[in-house]
């Protein structure tokens, strides 16, 4: 099994237990109040079950930030992709977004932003690490030059 995969498994079984403990907070925190247990129960299996799975898709799908191949932007598109349409698919099997709403432009502005701030800081970041190799590189070929 490549490396890729058993981190793709890894990441996603942390985000597993990451949507877990999240979707039990925000449950506790906004629970609908009802008289009846056995609706509770079902919406509470129901809303925890989304959770676990969105954190698999929103951990695992990171993995694509590793493929040397593909660009920042590439990695950064296709995780938008998976996390927003999990996102959605999510959103209305919990039936808490109705597409064209009020709601679903936010949620759908949200997204772009927080993905085009994260690209920016990944570029950012990218382009240090790469003017610092180059800085070694050069300093290293000084240094051989003068032997």
């Amino acid at each position: 099994m490549s490396v890729l995969i058993k981190k793709c498994i890894f990441f996603a079984t942390l985000g597993c237990i990451m949507g877990l403990a999240i979707g039990i907070v925000l449950w506790l925190i906004g629970s609908p109040q009802t008289s009846d247990a056995k609706e509770s129960i079902h919406f509470l299996i129901i809303y925890l079950v989304a959770s676990a799975i969105y954190g698999m898709l929103a951990m695992g799908s990171s993995v694509v930030y590793d493929i040397e191949e593909w660009s920042i932007t590439q990695a950064t598109l296709f995780h938008f992709a998976v996390t927003l349409i999990g996102f959605y698919v999510l959103g209305l099997v919990e039936q808490w977004l109705t597409f064209g709403d009020l709601v679903f432009w936010i949620m759908t502005i949200s997204f772009i932003v927080i993905y085009l701030v994260i690209w920016i800081i990944q570029y950012a970041s990218y382009k240090h690490k790469i003017s610092e190799l180059n800085r070694n590189l050069e300093a290293f070929k000084a240094t051989d030059n003068n032997k």
